[in-house]
């Protein structure tokens, strides 16, 4: 098998979609100009390994997404944080892959379904069964299903038989010591490898950082691997704007630290908020108001920092999974990501599958003089940043979130972007529309309560995954935050709005 590149720079920078027709002995693999190709495989992203070796498959820390030949078979990667899953669409002559669900879909001409209102819903089921779904299914406009894979690798050989593995698995730490030395090691790989010369576009690290535990503690991991520059949020609807900006501490750090207003985007007019639509709640639209400075980065955040570092949580997320988590956060920014050309990268997702090891660490002896009284208790992250001479009382103290927004409330759309969607959803419900609309309604309406009653009677706690649990994830555990039904047609909104970013020339 061989791969047959067409690079075209009406694409995305970072975006790449695959064509496996039957009985052809290659791969058709369409990119934007970000995208490193060699003979052997492609990639946008990093690894914690050399760049000349190209032996992405076998690294056990990978941020962004691509694919390697291996024999007969290729194999389709997304990332170990979770943050860039891949797609796919198997058709009975062709099978297409892509790092964008717009992408995937539009090579293969089909569509979201028109009124179907639980894509939210859906992603976040795939997502929380972690390793444990290595494919989730999205619904089309046919009988085909829109395909997602999380933190996996998708082999695909010349008879077209499909195969899931996961990514290869590092050795577990001991101790604190040898687990915040296995974080800053793996950091200081990904940045190395990010950067090297040898590479077409190489890429310059830039920490978010908040007064969280989790953004602290990565912009600790960032800044001790050679990281300079931070961003930061501040609130300008809030009483105190700044309550949440990490400046100070990116400072302390030796970091020049950019503040940016996480309402920016609101006073934008050119419905930029549709490149995050596809995932309606924990919405990165913030991220629009520092576009300029993401180009040609490696972001690194604090995602999954709030479970791993958890002292409850980390016990039982068992192959990254998480019963409990009502939204995905970081997802929404997929299309942003691929047209601005950055990577992201979440270093507590390095060495995450050995939680058990990590939960050990967090709540032992050598761990306690980094405790503290309440809810909000992270010793792990509150060490990193105590030992890199942070003040105890500069981070860590409450949780503010002011990294996403949620696009169920009218106030957290620009006017010309809610104008735009809201006659999308009028005109998508009319005609013959109209009888199957109301019938999602009304099956909406009637999940919500459902899960809304269940969550009364058994809770909202942390629990381990179980296959019950998965079966039943939001009456057996906790449910998603709720999307209301005037919000629940974004997925298709962005869509209509970001597929001609996706025609390929006719002849392809």
């Amino acid at each position: 098998m061989i791969i047959k590149y067409s690079p075209l720079g009406s694409l995305p920078r970072l975006a790449w979609g695959a064509r496996i027709d039957k009985g052809a002995g290659y791969v058709s693999v369409f990119h934007g100009k970000g995208v490193e190709t060699t003979p052997a495989g492609f990639i946008e992203g990093a690894w914690n390994g050399q760049f000349v070796s190209f032996d992405v498959i076998n690294s056990t820390i990978i941020c962004g997404t691509g694919a390697v030949l291996a024999g007969e078979s290729i194999r389709f990667f997304s990332s170990t944080d979770r943050l860039s899953p891949i797609f796919s669409i198997v058709l009975a002559e062709s099978i297409f892959v892509s790092n964008s669900p717009v992408f995937a879909l539009s090579m293969a001409e089909l569509e979201p379904h028109k009124t179907y209102p639980f894509y939210t819903y859906d992603l976040l089921r795939t997502w929380r069964e972690g390793l444990y779904c290595l494919s989730g299914k999205l619904k089309t406009d046919s009988a085909e299903s829109l395909r997602v894979h999380f933190s996996a690798i998708m082999t695909v050989n010349t008879q077209r038989s499909i195969s899931f593995d996961t990514h290869a698995l590092c050795a577990a730490p001991e101790d604190y010591t040898s687990y915040q030395a296995k974080l800053l090691d793996g950091v200081k790989q990904i940045f190395e490898n990010a950067g090297d010369p040898q590479r077409k576009h190489s890429y310059k690290p830039l920490a978010a950082i908040s007064k969280g535990y989790d953004s602290t503690a990565t912009a600790v991991l960032a800044s001790q691997a050679g990281c300079t520059e931070a961003v930061t949020y501040f609130d300008s609807r809030h009483p105190e704007p700044y309550s949440d900006s990490g400046r100070e501490n990116a400072s302390r750090l030796g970091m020049g630290c950019t503040e940016y207003d996480r309402w920016t985007y609101l006073k934008m007019t050119d419905l930029a908020e549709a490149e995050f639509g596809l995932y309606a709640t924990a919405v990165s639209t913030p991220m629009l108001a520092m576009e300029t400075q993401l180009a040609g980065r490696i972001l690194v955040s604090g995602h999954f920092g709030d479970t791993i570092w958890g002292k409850e949580k980390s016990s039982v997320c068992d192959n990254l999974s998480l019963t409990w988590a009502n939204h995905i956060s970081g997802l929404s920014q997929i299309e942003f990501r691929l047209r601005v050309g950055y990577l992201a990268f979440a270093p507590a997702y390095i060495g995450a599958r050995h939680n058990r090891k990590t939960h050990r660490i967090a709540i032992s002896d050598e761990m306690q003089p980094w405790s503290i009284p309440g809810d909000y208790d992270r010793p792990i992250p509150r060490r990193m940043a105590e030992e890199a001479s942070l003040p105890s009382n500069s981070f860590g103290m409450q949780k503010k979130a002011s990294s996403h927004a949620h696009f169920i409330f009218e106030k957290n759309f620009s006017k010309k972007t809610w104008a735009h969607y809201r006659n999308f959803v009028k005109l998508s419900v009319k005609g013959k529309q109209r009888l199957p609309c109301l019938v999602w309604r009304a099956l909406a309406w009637s999940q919500h309560f459902v899960w809304k009653v269940m969550n009364l009677i058994h809770g909202q706690g942390v629990s381990k995954s179980s296959k019950i649990k998965r079966a039943f994830p939001y009456i057996l555990h906790k449910c998603p935050i709720l999307v209301p039904w005037p919000y629940m047609l974004t997925f298709q909104w962005s869509f209509s709005l970001l597929k001609n970013r996706y025609d390929l020339p006719k002849n392809e």
